[in-house]
């Protein structure tokens, strides 16, 4: 991003659908982001500078700018027809669209010659707006995003009709989140399988984590009741599912965002019982792929996809699942595994003196926020593909 002179921060042409070096937008001194505030928790806004900058000799003739906010989810994927041909199904609800009259001529009807102006405004968030998802592309040209943008509308004067319109338009990032109190009092309950062979144990003292800073921690210990079994590695796996909808029809894609994997002769054997084995796994979201903007991919860490936010919109539902699997040298059984449906939200920093008197709300009025403990699990491995029995509801 760029800064001239006092301005705020300016976004890169590349986040523009439409550029214009002479006009533009910037965030508020100071600030790094267009939104104010945390969305789902508090009320939220969208705040920043527009600019014009044109020079003396070739002013801009104006009679007035108009400014607007809107967000928009869209889908489509092909879907084959009884008749066996294929169709595009597209769905698209443009759920937000405020206007303001940011600036106009003091005479109505007259085009005044602008070279430098800069115009604040802001935006209420209405309460209901989700947050923003990327764009999402799978196999067979299926597609879906949310996306918002602020446009400026300047009405000018034209040389060949008698006016016309400039467009200045810029995507921006919405995001909600939550809010969780501390949890007190907290019972783990640890998932355990037995068979003949091994007894298992995985344990997931929480289930909410923050997208940008959070750490999944799976620690997992194991018994081996017949010492020839072999443990040939340990894996924990975050697996994303996304879901696009359109009426009563659906297109389900999912893939393996991140995963730690330890070989068996990496895993430390409990000093106190020679057959018992404990092994800490961890998966750390901050270092998962993601985008950087606007169609710009950030940093790579592997062949994976990209990590997205949790939500549950009209068009868009996106889900995760943390998979831990243990793969046994014994072919009777392949491998044991253990799943568990986990959500991944910004949240609100613990330290933010901002939303104490939200949180002391939410205490005071006994509002829980407790991770569901039961895990699925089941003996050898399902497809990769296979849809979960959550999502075929």
């Amino acid at each position: 991003m760029l800064r001239n002179n006092n301005e705020g921060l300016r976004p890169p042409k590349g986040d523009y659908r439409h550029y214009s070096s002479k006009a533009y937008f910037t965030h508020l001194p100071n600030q790094t982001q267009f939104q104010q505030g945390y969305l789902g928790v508090q009320p939220s806004k969208v705040c920043g500078i527009f600019h014009l900058r044109y020079s003396d000799d070739n002013p801009l003739k104006v009679e007035e700018i108009e400014l607007i906010f809107k967000g928009k989810v869209s889908v489509k994927w092909p879907q084959k027809t009884e008749a066996g041909t294929s169709v595009t199904l597209r769905g698209i609800n443009k759920f937000v669209r405020l206007t303001k009259q940011l600036w106009s001529s003091p005479t109505q009807g007259n085009f005044e010659s602008i070279t430098k102006l800069d115009l604040p405004f802001e935006f209420g968030i209405p309460e209901v707006s989700p947050t923003s998802i990327p764009f999402i592309e799978a196999e067979l040209s299926t597609v879906g995003k949310i996306n918002y943008s602020i446009k400026a509308r300047i009405h000018r004067k034209s040389m060949i009709k008698k006016s016309s319109n400039k467009i200045v338009e810029l995507w921006i990032n919405i995001n909600r989140y939550i809010l969780l109190p501390p949890i007190q009092n907290y019972e783990i309950l640890p998932m355990i399988k037995k068979s003949e062979m091994i007894e298992c144990q995985a344990t997931l003292n929480q289930t909410i984590f923050d997208i940008n800073s959070g750490i999944i921690n799976v620690p997992i210990k194991f018994t081996l009741f017949d010492m020839r079994t072999i443990v040939k590695k340990v894996v924990i796996k975050l697996k994303q599912y996304t879901r696009l909808k359109i009426d009563n029809l659906a297109k389900i894609n999912s893939n393996y965002i991140a995963r730690h994997e330890v070989y068996g002769n990496q895993i430390l054997v409990n000093p106190d019982s020679p057959n018992e084995f404990l092994i800490k796994m961890q998966i750390d979201l901050s270092k998962c792929d993601r985008f950087n903007g606007f169609g710009r991919v950030g940093y790579k860490v592997g062949p994976f996809g990209l990590l997205r936010c949790g939500c549950n919109t009209h068009f868009i539902d996106i889900y995760h699942k943390i998979k831990v699997v243990i793969n046994l040298g014994k072919a009777s059984v392949s491998c044991v595994n253990f799943e568990k449906e986990i959500t991944i939200r910004n949240l609100v920093p613990p330290n933010d003196d901002n939303i104490n008197f939200e949180l002391e709300r939410r205490i005071e009025g006994n509002i829980q926020y407790r991770a569901q403990n039961q895990w699925d699990y089941e003996i050898d491995e399902i497809s990769g593909d296979e849809l979960p029995e959550y999502l075929s509801n």
